[in-house]
């Protein structure tokens, strides 16, 4: 990764135009090191509950059980409820992990 002139790391910022009907963008992006090659991993966004209900296919109650356990965590906006995009993706890449790491050991 290249320096700039103060010494730090230089990173590449992608934004991506990619909108959800319950979502709120909030037009940041993530840094990456090349192109972005899955837009909503980049995009950062808040996801109303309904959308994070969708987007995992869960229940309502099992949506409520990730938070209390903390494996999910709302923010509050002005009285309203929302989840970070970043917080979803990194809970289904955990889930992923896990479910790999059991079908290789099982």
């Amino acid at each position: 990764m290249p320096l700039n002139e103060g010494g730090k790391k230089e990173v590449n910022r992608t934004f991506c135009s990619t909108e959800s009907d319950a979502a709120l963008n909030l037009s940041m992006a993530g840094s990456s090191e090349g192109g972005c090659d899955k837009c909503r991993k980049h995009s950062r966004r808040l996801l109303e509950r309904s959308a994070v209900i969708e987007m995992l296919n869960v229940t309502s109650e099992s949506l409520q059980q990730l938070i209390d356990t903390r494996q999910l965590t709302p923010i509050r906006i002005a009285g309203n409820e929302r989840f970070d995009s970043w917080d979803v993706d990194d809970l289904i890449e955990s889930y992923k992990r896990t479910a790999t790491r059991t079908v290789m050991n099982g």
